[in-house]
């Protein structure tokens, strides 16, 4: 939670994995303490996302939208049986989220 506070905004779209330790467990902290909306992809058996998924979340740069300011990747991932995040993967969300 303390780190969606620093690299967020109130109103900003924070993008994670539904078996993510953030959706799952932090009872709604995202939304409730950071003011934040919770966007929540389908979470791969290796705990990735699929990278369609991200893309089409990604909100358009308008005013009526929230702002897509955060995808959040869990390291090793406990919901997806502490499957550790392949550092490829990593590196293809930035190269998406950097475009």
């Amino acid at each position: 939670l303390a780190c969606i506070l620093v690299h967020t905004r109130r109103g900003d779209q924070v993008i994670v994995g539904r078996e993510s330790h953030i959706n799952c467990w932090e009872q709604g902290g995202a939304s409730s303490i950071a003011s934040c909306l919770l966007t929540t992809l389908p979470n791969n058996p290796d705990g990735t996302l699929p990278l369609a998924d991200l893309e089409a979340a990604i909100q358009a740069d308008d005013p009526h939208l929230p702002r897509s300011r955060l995808v959040c990747l869990e390291n090793t991932h406990g919901g997806c049986l502490g499957t550790a995040v392949p550092v490829d993967f990593m590196a293809q969300v930035g190269a998406l989220c950097a475009a």
